[in-house]
């Protein structure tokens, strides 16, 4: 219907891309579909294809485990340590691999964000749930390997699936923190590469968390990743390791690291959420 010769226009405010879908069903099928397409493409025009993320965390154990178990001999004092190294390898490799695809996944993306409307989420986190597509095949075949070598079943597996959840939100937040940042300052790759290698050494990843000098005991309260190993050895290899406040040696083990898991996964979706409309135009 045309207007009125002399009726006021009133002007609306058109919403630009948002962070998310008021439409959940339809959200998850772009994502969903996001996220095979990318992990069909990781192995595409490969030989081996699958295998090559088999091998890479197999070769870090073989490596690290020659130097901490047979050269300084960590792994004679240490319950299960193959087992336990092999494991936390295989959840920090996840961690690794999606927070650092994760930083330049809205440059790559850019023709897509100018050209089309769709919520900004499904891009971080297409990386992210590729990420957990491989680290499911990989630990289905570690956790085959273990058994062949005589790793005991506990009940405490049962619980494991809850720490997934835990080492998943805080990659989705560092996703939706880097790439968000990356678009504005490219310097943020290589800050965080030196800050993973920082979390791989700082976290009882190759080593028993009672290991640790007394001096050095504060960083398990401000280390996010801690407590997460400490309870997963618990959980997975070990049930006479020690608790994550026996570890730190302070209720503070619990209290420091989860104030920081809190306050990045709270301001990382604060910031996605506020700059999610305007990334298009920061590219």
């Amino acid at each position: 219907m045309s207007a009125q010769p002399g009726a006021a226009l009133s002007l609306r405010e058109v919403p630009g891309p948002r962070a998310f879908d008021s439409n959940w069903r339809r959200f998850w099928d772009l994502l969903w579909l996001s996220s095979v397409a990318e992990f069909k493409l990781v192995y595409a025009g490969s030989i081996l294809g699958y295998a090559w993320t088999l091998a890479r965390p197999l070769a870090m154990f073989g490596v690290i485990y020659l130097v901490f178990s047979e050269v300084l001999g960590v792994g004679a004092t240490v319950a299960n340590y193959p087992a336990m190294l092999l494991i936390n390898l295989l959840f920090f490799q996840f961690f690794s691999d999606a927070s650092g695809q994760a930083i330049r996944s809205m440059v790559a993306s850019e023709g897509v964000l100018r050209k089309m409307e769709f919520p900004r989420a499904v891009i971080p986190l297409s990386v992210v749930l590729t990420a957990l597509f491989t680290f499911v095949l990989n630990f289905v075949a570690i956790m085959a390997i273990l058994f062949g070598t005589g790793l005991e079943p506990l009940l405490t597996w049962l619980l494991i699936p809850l720490l997934l959840v835990v080492i998943v939100v805080f990659t989705v937040a560092m996703a939706f923190l880097l790439s968000t940042l990356f678009v504005q300052f490219r310097d943020v790759a290589q800050i965080w590469s030196v800050v993973a290698l920082a979390l791989f050494y700082a976290s009882p990843i190759m080593y028993p968390v009672e290991s640790v000098p007394d001096e050095f005991r504060w960083l398990l309260v401000i280390n996010p990743l801690a407590p997460f190993f400490e309870t997963l050895r618990m959980w997975a290899v070990d049930p006479s390791a020690p608790s994550v406040t026996e570890a730190a040696g302070t209720a503070w083990g619990w209290i420091g690291p989860g104030a920081i898991f809190l306050a990045v996964c709270v301001g990382a979706a604060l910031l996605f959420r506020s700059q999610a409309r305007t990334l298009a135009e920061r590219l």
